[in-house]
Formats: structure tokens, C-alpha cells, sequence
């Protein structure tokens, strides 16, 4: 006797030929899997070879011309915000200190630099007058 029937005999299950229960749907849907299986035909292969009085088909025509690939398609220039560019040299140490004031106000270098030309220009005016 398999474990499987010792334990089926103490629960009190209904047990077939192989000691698994009827009422567990694993096995139900084990067993209905092996009859399906052995239900199916075997698969054989049918060759045919073209009767005698069809022509055999021509091969596909092969075209000669040159295929053009596709032009990538130009952008639109877009007109800029900021057109002109500087680059201006500076000492190292006053770099330093540029970069310090624009992280020590959380500021941009943009804005820094926007602030900076304001003070300038705030200092020209007043020496003018």
C-alpha cells in the first residue's frame, strides 16, 4: 500500500485502482488530460508532388532599377532666444568668487551674470552724475 493510499485509508476517501481520490480536481483534470492525449491520432505527413500536366510556376521577376533611400527631412531652423554668445576671460580667482555669489543666492549663472551688468550699470549711472 502507497502512502497515498495509507493516508486516503485513515481520512475515509473513496480511492481508485491507484489510491488517489476521486473528489480531487488535480487528479480529475489529470485523467481527463490522459484521455485526450491518447484520443489523439498521430500526426503523419502528407507529401504531394505537382501533377504531370500543370506548368511549373516562374520565378518571381527581379527588378533592375535602384531603389532611392528617403531624404531626412530638414528642421526647421529655430530663430534663437539668446543669439549671441560671449566668451569672456576671466582670472580663476574671480571665477571662484562668481560661482560662490551665484551659490550662495541660489541663483542661476544667468541671473548672477544679469545681476552683475545691473550693478554696473547702476554704478556708471551714478558716477555720471
Amino acid at each position: 500500500m502507497t502512502t497515498n493510499q495509507n493516508l486516503a485509508a485513515k481520512n475515509g476517501d473513496a480511492n481508485t485502482h491507484d489510491g488517489s481520490s476521486k473528489d480531487d480536481p488535480l487528479e480529475r483534470l489529470t485523467e481527463a488530460l490522459r484521455d485526450l492525449i491518447k484520443a489523439r491520432e498521430p500526426v503523419t505527413m502528407i507529401t504531394t508532388s505537382p501533377s504531370e500536366n500543370e506548368p511549373e510556376p516562374e520565378p518571381p521577376e527581379v527588378s533592375t532599377t535602384v531603389v532611392q533611400p528617403k531624404k531626412a527631412k530638414k528642421r526647421e531652423r529655430r530663430t534663437l532666444l539668446y543669439p549671441n554668445h560671449y566668451s569672456l576671460r576671466i582670472r580663476e580667482e574671480d571665477r571662484e568668487r562668481f560661482d560662490e555669489y551665484a551659490y550662495r543666492h541660489r541663483l542661476e549663472k544667468g541671473a548672477a551674470f544679469k545681476r552683475l551688468l545691473d550693478i554696473t550699470e547702476a554704478w556708471e549711472a551714478s558716477q555720471e552724475d
